[in-house]
């Protein structure tokens, strides 16, 4: 979480906001892989620092200076951990004291024209419980690197 000498920094229109560093350096690996495929060039990835500090990360992400001359676009991206349903209403939750836009259901996008905000669950889905390594390790069951992988751990 930031602390009072942190500020945070709004330097682009998209804005991905990632429950820790395993999401950020996956997310910005995969951004940088499939850059031309995906045509996204001005996105920021902003590390909230564990599932319980967005409540904490977003009021003062909305404050920060830029937010509302730039950013066009937010993604959340949150582990189910042990509830997806859970995980998500815990966004929403938090959206709604922030009076940002609140998705009804996780990858269904809202939009008012002006700021779309769009939630992540992973998994995925709004049944599964899990994180970004067990849809990593999902990927991967049945491929050499799955074999890898299982002897590793």
């Amino acid at each position: 979480m930031l602390n009072e000498t942190e500020e945070i920094q709004i330097e682009s229109k998209i804005q991905l906001l990632v429950e820790g560093n395993d999401e950020r350096n996956f997310f910005e690996a995969f951004i940088k892989h499939h850059s031309e495929m995906l045509s996204i060039k001005d996105i920021q990835i902003q590390n909230f620092k564990g599932k319980d500090k967005l409540c904490k990360f977003l009021p003062m992400f909305v404050v920060a200076p830029g937010f509302r001359d730039k950013v066009r676009s937010i993604g959340i991206v949150r582990d189910a951990d042990c509830s997806a349903r859970s995980a998500f209403q815990s966004v929403q939750d938090t959206l709604r004291k922030v009076r940002l836009l609140v998705p009804d259901c996780p990858e269904k996008p809202k939009t008012n024209g002006k700021l779309t905000v769009n939630v992540l669950i992973l998994p995925g889905g709004v049944h599964k419980k899990g994180m970004l390594e067990t849809l990593l390790c999902q990927t991967f069951a049945g491929t050499e690197i799955g074999g890898c992988i299982g002897k590793f751990f």
